[in-house]
């Protein structure tokens, strides 16, 4: 039996058919669900309760300020830890004792004048410990994100629409404009932001051409 022909119309109508609308499915994808307002109101409340449980069990966790974070000398590289690891089995072996010797001062540890490689070992211990919690909690929070991203793209683009629409209306109707009184401000905040902006610049602008002036008066 001869198959049917397809058109490249067909073919392309059919790819945007599979695309429009759709998630493009990967290895990484998970489809979405709308689970009921009430049980994730119970699952939110329940997860912020263990969060905060862990958070409270490890107390000695700290944070860097962004310029620290940014030029921190502690980013590795995928298998570095591994690697590093060996390079402190290797300091710690008593042959090269004296050898490694004068980093000593560099291992931030408690015994002056020796490079404590005991210390140096527990604490990339340590670093794989939390990287192995970080990966959990990473892809949490990339499920969270793209939840996030779910419901607003559920949800904006209908009531922007609503909202230009009775943004117009507002203008012969005193009292929709009235229900919209907050939300036009809120929209219009950054055009408000940007014209301040840009008026300041120039008064700016006009202070200083004036000060050169007067100086060149001088």
């Amino acid at each position: 039996m001869a198959k049917a022909k397809t058109s490249k119309k067909q073919t392309k109508q059919s790819k945007a058919e599979q695309t429009s609308g759709k998630t493009r499915r990967t290895p990484d994808t998970k489809d979405f669900d709308e689970a009921p307002l009430k049980r994730v109101k119970a699952a939110v409340e329940r997860a912020t309760k263990q969060v905060r449980g862990i958070k409270a069990s490890m107390p000695w966790l700290g944070k860097m300020d962004s310029e620290r974070r940014r030029f921190s000398r502690g980013k590795f590289r995928d298998g570095e830890n591994a690697a590093l690891l060996s390079v402190a089995d290797l300091v710690g072996r008593k042959e090269w004792e004296g050898f490694f010797r004068p980093l000593a001062k560099m291992d931030k540890g408690k015994k002056p004048g020796v490079l404590e490689t005991a210390r140096l070992k527990e604490r990339l211990e340590r670093r794989a410990l939390y990287v192995a919690l970080l990966e959990e909690i990473g892809d949490l929070w990339v499920m969270l994100s793209d939840t996030i991203l779910y419901e607003g793209e559920n949800v904006k683009p209908v009531l922007l629409k609503a909202y230009s629409l009775a943004r117009k209306a507002a203008e012969d109707d005193e009292e929709m404009r009235t229900a919209l009184a907050d939300v036009i401000d809120f929209y219009g905040e950054p055009a408000k932001k940007a014209t301040k902006t840009k008026a300041e610049k120039k008064a700016q602008d006009e202070a200083e051409r004036a000060a050169a002036e007067a100086g060149e008066e001088e």
